[in-house]
């Protein structure tokens, strides 16, 4: 949600949305009522929210020598049609932050949002809109993630699940245990050469292809050192707010959390220079066919789009991978990490079966056994 003060609020185009013909549309800074003038109505922020997602809008009415207003706050398109009123003839104080909470369940679009009041017989000449943007429904569902963590409690290997959703929010087991990052790392050190760079010439490009799309360790270890090494990935920690990162010794030795991962992944391309964001796009995206397992294994013949990186260990007993999943208008990341895999199998078939139970499919046998995508 971004919030704008009142005073930019004010000093914004006004219009009056359903109101009588000879209300005409006004400009300017809304207009310090009178006792003998009808209530202002000004919506105080815009809001940008997912579909079903509880959202707050507020507004305030005011009205020289009235306590109460009787007030309906309307949801319109910007060509003023309505298309919900979450609040119709109530009662509300004058002069004085309202506000509304609940749910608007919308097609993704932008919408403008209202109060029209009336004070003694009198309603407002004026009334001051605010932008509300709706974006796609928040997915997976709270539902959806429950399920999957009760699903990878059962397993073993010290799994742990994060999965940020569109509305900002983390959910998930284990989000803030460490674990080995091995290639995972990869990732960030993509970004933070990235960042670095106003232009990438064939061979960085050539480097950092073989190092993400290859899991290449030599090309990892070239670009590890052209960001500083260390410091450099601590820095890039910082900057996105990853709130447990530990450099360890080299990118190998990395420890992140499912958390932060899965913070990384969904907001990444803003951190990333725009010339750089489909590069950076077509290299998480294009893995090689034999280190396609785990979330991408669920997800990919779903037709989801799957931008991620995977890390292992020696033995494969310990596996990390996080992803940035797209389809349609809906977007969301998800981060598995387990150690300790009794076999390379059935760490492979945790990660793609956490991720299918959160995409709707069934864990059964015959799934977790086919590996790759």
């Amino acid at each position: 949600m971004a919030s704008l003060l009142l005073a930019a609020v004010v000093a914004a185009v006004a219009f009056a949305y359903g109101l009588s013909g000879d209300e005409a549309e006004r400009t300017g800074a809304r207009p310090a009522p009178s006792a003998s003038a009808a209530p202002v109505t000004t919506a105080l922020e815009d809001v940008k929210t997912p579909s079903g997602a509880p959202v707050t809008l507020r507004f305030r009415v005011d009205a020289a020598g009235a306590a109460t207003a009787v007030v309906t706050l309307v949801v319109a398109k910007p060509d003023g049609t309505t298309v919900r009123k979450p609040l119709e003839n109530v009662a509300r104080r004058t002069n004085a932050v309202l506000a509304w909470t609940g749910t608007l369940r919308l097609k993704p679009g932008q919408y403008r949002y209202y109060a029209r009041a009336t004070v003694g017989g009198r309603a407002q000449k004026v009334a001051v809109p605010a932008s509300l943007v709706v974006t796609a429904p928040v997915f997976p569902d709270k539902g959806a993630i429950d399920e999957a963590v009760a699903w990878i409690k059962g397993r073993s290997g010290a799994p742990g699940l994060a999965v940020a959703t569109a509305d900002g929010e983390v959910r998930g087991m284990n989000m803030d245990r460490q674990y080995a990052s091995y290639s995972l790392s990869k990732a960030m050190i993509l970004v933070a050469y990235l960042r670095e760079h106003a232009a990438l010439d064939a061979a960085a490009r050539g480097t950092l292809t073989r190092m993400i799309e290859h899991s290449d360790n030599a090309a990892a270890d070239a670009m590890y050192a052209e960001v500083g090494g260390a410091s450099g990935l601590v820095d890039l920690a910082k900057t996105v707010g990853m709130k447990r990162f530990s450099s360890g010794a080299g990118w190998i030795s990395a420890r992140v959390t499912p958390a932060d991962q899965a913070r990384f992944f969904l907001t990444m391309e803003k951190y990333i220079p725009a010339k750089h964001r489909a590069f950076a796009r077509e290299l998480l995206s294009g893995v090689i066919a034999r280190q396609r397992w785990g979330i991408v294994a669920a997800a990919g013949p779903l037709g989801w789009k799957v931008y991620f990186k995977g890390g292992w260990s020696g033995g494969n007993v310990d596996m990390v991978q996080a992803a940035r999943l797209e389809k349609g208008d809906a977007v969301f990341a998800v981060a598995v990490m387990s150690e300790g895999n009794p076999n390379w199998t059935y760490g492979f078939g945790t990660l793609k079966g956490v991720t299918g139970v959160l995409l709707g499919q069934e864990p059964t046998g015959a799934y977790l056994a086919e590996v790759l995508e």
